[in-house]
């Protein structure tokens, strides 16, 4: 998507990428209620931030966009009050080729990270998890595996909370957030094209062209037109699929039904 933004109008627009400047504001207030931030000046930073990151001296630059990798996600709060007016989308895909991904790459590291010294949200989503099955072990008793997808499902839950602040008309009028789904429609090059026109980005022919170029280079065998849903083999195991069915299956299942009325409004 960052490529395509980019390939769409390449003199005008500029994509900053998972800064480390933003992630670390965003995570400079900590999780302890004992010590809280002063709100108003965390957002006075953040904006900050974003306005040092977007200044040029290039003329043709008249449009920004920012990506954040999903840890940002439980701050997405934040950032809307700070951007009220900025449109906004969380990119989602199957959560078991997504859990299978973590448990197989250094993310796993990352993740497990969570059970001792947990992200914004995640033992409140834990714990009402809990409050709902009595049999449900603490964050500090989940097994790998759960970790994991509970940290998936927090990132998720928070982004459905954001969506549905808004209201309908909001979110198909560049004023409020949109869900996108990954496989269908950033694989594909009428999703792709779909997606952009939230960002009021229309390419014409050569930006098409140009974009058409970025796909067949991030496409799996570097040829294809179409960008392919990556494959795993691989089965998952019980344990990752229960874990999945337990704190993700749900909330992907609800992103999916909001995803597809999205679709049919426009």
């Amino acid at each position: 998507l960052s490529n395509a933004l980019v390939a769409a109008s390449p003199s005008t627009t500029r994509v900053v990428s998972h800064s480390q400047a933003l992630a670390n504001v965003l995570k400079a207030c900590g999780n302890n209620p004992e010590e809280p931030c002063d709100r108003s000046k965390h957002i006075q930073i953040l904006q900050d931030i974003v306005y040092l990151l977007g200044r040029t001296n290039d003329s043709h630059e008249t449009q920004m966009f920012v990506t954040f990798d999903a840890t940002a996600t439980v701050h997405l709060d934040l950032v809307r009050e700070a951007f009220p007016e900025v449109p906004w989308m969380f990119v989602y895909r199957n959560p078991d080729t997504v859990l299978q991904k973590v448990l197989t790459t250094q993310d796993k590291h990352m993740c497990l990270k969570n059970r001792r010294n947990p992200t914004k949200g995640l033992q409140d989503f834990v714990g009402n998890m809990s409050n709902q099955d009595e049999t449900s072990p603490t964050l500090e008793e989940l097994e790998d595996e759960e970790v994991c997808s509970a940290l998936l499902g927090t990132y998720l839950h928070k982004a459905l909370e954001e969506y549905e602040k808004d209201a309908p008309e909001q979110q198909q009028q560049q004023a409020g957030g949109r869900l996108v789904d990954y496989d269908e429609e950033l694989l594909t090059k009428g999703g792709l094209f779909h997606v952009l026109e939230f960002f009021d980005v229309n390419p014409e022919n050569e930006a098409q062209s140009r974009i058409e170029t970025q796909r067949q280079k991030k496409s799996n065998d570097g040829k294809s037109m179409e960008w392919k849903a990556e494959e795993d083999d691989s089965e998952m195991s019980d344990a990752e699929k229960q874990a999945n069915q337990k704190y993700v299956q749900s909330l992907h299942d609800k992103a999916t039904q909001l995803q597809q009325q999205q679709k049919t409004t426009v």
